[in-house]
């Protein structure tokens, strides 16, 4: 549904508890609901909410591990892919040589649990937006989540995840915080849905394009394109590049209808939303840099050159272990990591006083550590 006021780009937040920290909350369903003694964040006292009653340890931060370095041969002529997604641009954006490995060698490439909690969430809702506009309660969602769970329980690839009982009963709690949270931010029951998980393949200007559209809407001023995101809000003040995604669907949507939908929002569950209103400037814009991405991608396909972009996401990477500028980064980030804890623990340990640097030798055999790893690798 359409909000009024929308002047280009919009961030609306609602009210949230910032994941980690512990906070009272109650909720209750229209069909009953249930009870939630704290966040998840605290660790503690947490009901299931599709499934049993059960409390959630807490966890611990994960670490990038270090892999050995493993070249891959270039088994297969690279070719500029049938169709280009907003998702493969926004990877070869990123890093020309993970999209080599995804797209051309195609190496696998399993989703981490955020993105799984995300596809769940997703699956849910689209479920409940196709019930009658009355039916679209939390206690139906809660519902609807309790029939989809154990097919997506046994899927390969939450399987994969490896979670034990603990570690499932949290990330369903952290999945049906996010299929909630639409709640938060706007009422279904008010929403005239025109469709959900429409599949587009299209040209925009000569570039073969397709998406999968979460919702599109039907308003009294014209159709909205609506995507969900199950991540962090960006901080208010700042723009959000996934605006792009958004748009391109709206391109897509004019092309294959000849209607230019009239606004393009993302809905970051249970956090709020940020939408921009549609016009030809801002659709020109986005196409313009889809098309400056696909000459890169042909470009880089015909001189089989792909460059990496060595960085934090690194150690997020699942081809990591294929690529030595990767493996070097990730080592150097680890030995940083290392350094910084090892003054720290000097500093408590008094070997720094009164903001006094740390004597020559400690400082030695610090940078001695922190080169040492680098040079292991390879």
């Amino acid at each position: 549904m359409q909000d009024e006021g929308i002047d280009n780009t919009e961030i609306t937040p609602t009210s949230a508890t910032p994941e980690g920290n512990t906070t009272e909350v109650a909720h209750r369903g229209a069909s009953g609901g249930w009870q939630v003694g704290t966040t998840e964040g605290s660790g503690t006292g947490i009901q299931e909410p599709f499934v049993e009653s059960v409390c959630v340890g807490s966890g611990s931060e994960w670490e990038p591990p270090l892999f050995e370095v493993e070249q891959v041969p270039h088994a297969r002529k690279p070719a500029p892919p049938r169709w280009l997604s907003p998702s493969g641009a926004t990877t070869f954006n990123q890093c020309s040589r993970r999209w080599r490995f995804k797209y051309v060698e195609r190496l696998p490439d399993p989703a981490g649990e955020a993105a799984l909690r995300g596809k769940f969430a997703h699956r849910v809702l689209e479920l409940v937006m196709q019930l009658p506009p009355q039916n679209r309660t939390p206690g139906e969602a809660q519902a609807v989540a309790r029939r989809c769970w154990p097919e997506f329980e046994a899927d390969q690839e939450y399987q994969g995840l490896g979670l034990d009982e603990s570690g499932g009963r949290r990330f369903r709690w952290k999945a049906w915080k996010a299929i909630e949270g639409l709640w938060q931010i706007e009422d279904p029951e008010q929403v005239e849905v025109r469709s959900t998980e429409l599949d587009i393949q299209t040209e925009l200007r000569g570039i073969p394009f397709r998406g999968v559209v979460d919702r599109l809407d039907n308003t009294d001023d014209g159709v909205v394109v609506v995507d969900y995101k199950s991540g962090r809000m960006p901080a208010s003040g700042f723009g959000d590049p996934r605006l792009d995604q958004v748009l391109l669907y709206a391109a897509a949507v004019t092309e294959t209808t000849g209607r230019m939908p009239v606004l393009a929002q993302l809905l970051y569950l249970g956090q709020g939303r940020i939408a921009t209103r549609v016009n030809p400037m801002n659709l020109n814009g986005a196409v313009e840099r889809l098309a400056a991405t696909w000459k890169s991608v042909n470009t880089a396909c015909d001189t089989d050159e792909f460059k990496p972009s060595p960085g934090p996401l690194c150690g997020w990477c699942p081809y990591v272990d294929h690529c030595p500028e990767g493996k070097v980064e990730v080592a150097e980030r680890k030995a940083r990591r290392r350094t910084a804890r090892a003054i720290n623990v000097a500093a408590r340990t008094n070997e720094i006083e009164g903001g006094d640097e740390l004597d020559a030798k400690s400082v030695d055999g610090v940078v001695a550590e922190d080169r040492s790893v680098p040079a292991m690798v390879g």
